[in-house]
């Protein structure tokens, strides 16, 4: 059975170690940091570090490797400026119309363990085929090794992707290590520059009454790949949208509403805008505590509001309806509105006044004619001007009967003219009121 030998060459360790792999056995050799730390993800080209444009990133290559095997991307071509040791991978990608890139290196801190390397190397490279070390072609000039910051600067081509390649060094008396180092990292030029995107918002009111809709717009440009949407009030987000606009109720004055959206599916930015120049009038109206009457009383109302022009309604039985303090005198239970105005907004609060029937409705009567309670007289049911009185025998049988009833139609005890025999009868009175009363009872007739 054939075999296939891959080497790795690890800087931090005291051997030189040999993965052996074949299709039957796997033997490992320890390393002088396995288990204290682990190499970044970049480390491995396919997982390359994305550099945004005009912003700063940190990136280091502690415990980083080099991987040397057939098709390995860390095998660099004799004619490059440097030899891999302890590899890391950055990539980062043009325009639509290229030109110059600068890749700027600040803030180089180095690991200082003894026999160690402090110098860093560093090249941009084109790959025809992404991560395929016979593909590369160095575009930049060549770090080889230098203990400061320093630029790489290349001429780029339109709408691709290019790598940075970063190594620590490793030569001189005494060198046993690789340079291990964290650097910032810095991506600029004409060849990387894009449009920045703009995002405004704006309201479609600059006052509005509490609780009336608001629609808020916003307007987006320089934005590729644009997503939804996102809207918040005072940071909480409250909805997201694909239309450019969101309406709501909830807003109060001194809130803060802002828009959001990312753009470009790399190196995403995220464009917001937001607004709190609106006024919110608060209008604060309050007609009081519901009260109760008798028929023919008169109370006074008790309302409160925050602004300097109101009124009550209905006028019926309301005395000083521009007054907070009015008095009412209604002849049956009524529904009072206090209004509050303040610019264009206008808010309402109402009381409920009930009125008492206030009738004393007896339960005998002696109609013979001696001058005392010979008819059946009910006070304060004329004040019902639409009633009706209704007298049944204890047979159902109608006796009596009287619309709008003053007490001229008070009953003497007849029907017909016939005079009714002592019994039981029974009344029902229909007020016929705005509250629908209807009273029901027994009365007494006594010879």
């Amino acid at each position: 059975m054939g075999q296939i030998l891959y080497t790795i060459y690890h800087q931090n360790s005291k051997c030189f170690n040999v993965w052996r792999v074949t299709l039957l056995t796997l033997l490992f050799c320890s390393f002088h940091h396995v288990g204290n730390s682990q190499a970044p993800i970049y480390d491995d080209c396919t997982k390359a570090f994305e550099l945004c444009p005009f912003v700063s990133s940190n990136v280091n290559n502690i415990d980083a490797t080099k991987l040397q095997f057939p098709g390995s991307p860390d095998v660099f071509p004799a004619s490059f400026c440097f030899t891999a040791n302890n590899t890391v991978w950055l990539k980062f990608y043009t325009n639509e119309t290229g030109g110059e890139g600068q890749v700027v290196f600040s803030n180089i801190q180095f690991q200082n363990e003894i026999g160690q390397d402090n110098r860093i190397q560093a090249l941009i490279l084109d790959a025809a085929a992404a991560c395929d070390a016979s593909t590369y072609t160095p575009i930049s000039n060549c770090e080889s090794g230098t203990t400061a910051g320093f630029t790489l600067t290349a001429n780029l081509a339109p709408l691709k992707v290019y790598y940075v390649v970063l190594n620590g060094a490793m030569s001189g008396v005494g060198i046993t290590q690789a340079a291990e180092f964290s650097t910032d990292v810095f991506l600029l030029g004409p060849g990387v520059t894009r449009p920045q995107p703009i995002i405004s918002i704006t309201a479609d009111k600059d006052s509005i009454c509490r609780d009336e809709i608001i629609t808020f717009s916003t307007e987006l440009k320089n934005c590729p790949d644009s997503s939804f949407y996102e809207w918040t009030i005072n940071d909480v987000l409250v909805a997201t949208t694909i239309d450019t606009f969101f309406q709501t109720t909830a807003v109060q004055k001194g809130d803060v509403v802002k828009v959001t959206n990312s753009c470009y599916q790399s190196c995403k930015i995220y464009p917001s805008a937001e607004i709190s120049s609106f006024e919110v009038i608060q209008i604060e109206v309050d007609a009081g505590e519901d009260r109760e009457i008798e028929y023919g009383e008169s109370i006074q109302l008790n309302g409160t509001t925050n602004t300097s022009t109101y009124q009550w309604y209905p006028s019926d039985n309301l005395f000083g309806d521009k007054s907070l303090t009015p008095t009412v005198s209604p002849k049956e239970s009524t529904l009072y509105y206090l209004q509050a105005d303040s610019l264009q907004c206008s808010y309402t609060d109402a009381v409920f006044v009930k009125v008492g029937l206030n009738l004393e409705i007896m339960n005998t009567f002696s109609p013979n004619n001696d001058g005392i309670n010979d008819k059946w007289e009910i006070p304060g049911l004329s004040l019902y001007p639409n009633c009706l009185v209704e007298i049944y025998s204890r047979w159902g049988q109608l006796v009596y009967s009287a619309t709008s009833y003053t007490e001229s139609k008070a009953w003497d005890g007849k029907n017909k003219g016939k005079l009714m025999s002592e019994s039981v009868y029974y009344y029902v009175i229909q007020l016929r009121d705005k509250d629908e009363n209807v009273l029901r009872g027994t009365l007494t007739l006594i010879r």
